[in-house]
């Protein structure tokens, strides 16, 4: 994302994207997902940030929290500020709205605050498209709810689960497009599986187009893992996994604006054997 690092950590300190998913005790297995049926057409995004690194061939989108605001106050949106960075997107075409800070999950929050949430999403989006049509919005890290450890280790929540991800759905209506994120937060490769599958099968069910964002390293809240590349066959595990789930796209992020990308490493290697192989 466009923000350096340490704004990162501070943007996202109050989200459900920064914070490392609590190890709890398993209590049962998760009921097993209907098969997805993959797309015919899929579209990769590239939001892949370094100072030096080979060209993917796919269409470029940003995300973006910083533009919405009056002298930084990021309890209410701006209208100026919002119209002002359409108008500097125009060219570009499309961005993807990062918020993370306001309230969204009705099973941590007040529904009149997850409410008021959704409805200042719902002006920056109206601002924007006011003022230039044709901007193509996304949306993250909701709707739905990033949840780890609900599909892995507590199927009895998954029914609230899914009514706090119904009750997001006017932004879903609202924007373009849909970008949670599928990170990777440890190295079970099992237990991630059972958390992508659901998610992404909660991504399907809303029934918006979707363009899940996928990471190249274990999550920042991970002390051990943190920043760590993952290795070639779990990256290529996860872009297959996407691709089967039946979204519409994926989007490609990493922010490493003071590095050069090394064309040897594995998850590279994948990644350009992936997008031959799937990129629309």
């Amino acid at each position: 994302m466009r923000i350096n690092r340490r704004s990162f950590f501070l943007l996202a300190a109050g989200g459900a994207a920064l914070a490392l998913p609590n190890a709890i005790a398993q209590t049962s297995r998760q009921t097993a997902l209907p098969k997805p049926t993959p797309k015919a057409k899929f579209q990769v995004y590239d939001s892949l940030v370094y100072k030096y690194r080979p060209p993917l061939g796919v269409p470029l989108i940003r995300t973006n929290g910083d533009q919405y605001w009056k002298n930084n106050d990021r309890t209410k949106p701006d209208e100026a500020a919002c119209r002002n960075y359409a108008r500097v997107l125009k060219e570009m075409g499309r961005i993807i709205i990062d918020i993370e800070f306001w309230d969204y999950d009705i099973r941590k929050a007040s529904a009149s605050s997850v409410q008021e949430t959704i409805r200042k999403v719902i002006q920056i989006v109206d601002w924007m498209k006011d003022e230039v049509p044709t901007l193509e919005i996304g949306m993250y890290p909701f709707p739905p709810i990033k949840d780890y450890w609900t599909p892995v280790a507590n199927p009895s929540g998954i029914g609230d689960w899914k009514k706090a991800n119904d009750f997001l759905r006017p932004v879903a209506e609202r924007v373009d497009f849909i970008a949670p994120e599928i990170y990777t937060y440890y190295d079970d490769r099992e237990d991630w599986l059972k958390f992508a599958e659901a998610n992404l099968a909660e991504v399907v069910r809303i029934g918006k187009r979707a363009m899940p964002i996928v990471w190249p390293r274990y999550h920042v809240s991970n002390d051990q893992l943190k920043y760590q590349m993952i290795p070639g066959d779990f990256w290529q595990l996860q872009l297959k996994t996407v691709r089967e789930s039946g979204v519409d796209g994926l989007i490609l992020w990493d922010w490493e604006p003071e590095t050069s990308l090394n064309p040897e490493w594995d998850w590279w290697k994948e990644t350009v054997r992936f997008v031959k192989a799937n990129a629309a």
